[in-house]
């Protein structure tokens, strides 16, 4: 998992910070007959090119006393466990399934500059390219001095999702390509995506989707990056959408007004406006159907105070979640409206379009 994935996961995932917290499970009041509880967190994706990716394993823990200042004082990371990856190789005659050669993770200890709990932590790094569509197995054993089961889970790559508008670049005067327009200022401004390039219905679409929106700029030549994403997972339009396409959402002027609220205040704002700038991108991400349902059961969205939390996590053995997911991203341009609200490069409110409101 790249580091730039813990912006995906949030505090649902709590890669890096997650408490492990258990109610009956607490290494200093283990019986002789309990067992303890590995808690298990890792992501893989093919979207970068020898990625290195991260796999945290702990400890469940339960206190007598404070629990937070227990998850501070003590290192609940797993410094000797065995963890590695294999990848699908084949389902035999028998219904048996087979596996690849492992692919070892080696362990590092990080230090994390800002927590709640203990500072240094040891977690399990991989780097390899996952392949779209691959099925992979991660195991986790641990030393033979501790009493706990070995554990594993299963994911598979999902299919590369793909936006089909805002679409391709466009030819401008003087035949120059440049991305295409985003009217982030218009109330019905929606998004169409596929499962993937060509279908609706490929053999591993992901379960859910994910949207953010990136936006780079310089502040007084400080270089910055804000980027907006929908805390909830979808998994069906919020709007009508035309045949050809799979999932239309419509995010209206979600993007415009989050970067008006950021940037209040702030001064000589510029940024890269070139026909085929990077500084501002729509990325879908396919999550698989672990990460898809991990995310829904902790997130507020779909939590009522009247009930119990669902707990969900697809570590065999264990608690925690082991998933994938692919992305994809389209860039655009912002148009002459949001330049003048946001006033950057020199763009002035006052100067704005006719009919241009925040």
């Amino acid at each position: 998992m790249s580091k730039t994935l813990l912006l995906l996961l949030g505090l649902a995932l709590c890669f890096i910070q997650c408490s492990n917290e258990l109610d009956e499970y607490d290494p200093r009041y283990i019986g002789e007959n309990a067992k303890k509880v590995l808690v298990v967190y890792g992501l893989i994706s093919a979207d970068d090119s020898l990625a290195t990716h991260y796999i945290r394993v702990a400890r469940a823990f339960q206190t007598k006393g404070d629990r937070v200042v227990y998850a501070k004082e003590t290192d609940l990371s797993l410094a000797n466990a065995i963890v590695y990856l294999q990848p699908l190789h084949s389902i035999n005659s028998q219904g048996d399934t087979l596996w690849g050669s492992p692919i070892r993770c080696t362990s590092e200890r990080i230090t994390r500059s800002t927590t709640n709990f203990y500072p240094s932590i040891t977690v399990y790094k991989v780097q390899f390219t996952p392949r779209v569509g691959q099925t992979y197995k991660l195991v986790v054993k641990v030393s033979e001095n501790e009493r706990v089961d070995s554990v594993y889970a299963v994911t598979t790559i999902p299919e590369v999702p793909y936006i089909t508008s805002p679409g391709e670049p466009v030819v401008l005067p003087g035949n120059r390509l440049a991305w295409p327009e985003a009217p982030f200022q218009q109330s019905n401004f929606s998004l169409r995506m596929r499962r993937s390039r060509s279908s609706c219905a490929p053999r591993n679409a992901g379960a859910g989707f994910e949207l953010s929106f990136h936006f780079i700029y310089r502040e007084n030549d400080k270089l910055d990056t804000l980027t907006f994403q929908y805390a909830t997972p979808f998994a069906e339009s919020n709007t009508t959408c035309s045949l050809a396409d799979c999932f239309c959402i419509q995010s209206g002027k979600d993007f415009q007004s989050f970067l008006l609220s950021q940037l209040e205040g702030k001064t000589n704002l510029r940024y890269d406006d070139s026909d085929q700038s990077k500084a501002v991108g729509i990325t879908v991400r396919a999550l698989d159907k672990a990460l898809y349902n991990y995310m829904r059961a902790n997130n507020p969205a779909f939590i009522d105070f009247t009930t119990v939390r669902p707990e969900y996590t697809n570590i065999h053995g264990g608690v925690g979640v082991f998933g994938s997911y692919s992305s994809f991203t389209r860039y655009v341009r912002l148009s002459p409206c949001t330049q003048h609200l946001l006033q950057l490069n020199g763009k002035r409110y006052e100067d704005r379009p006719v009919n241009c409101e925040k």
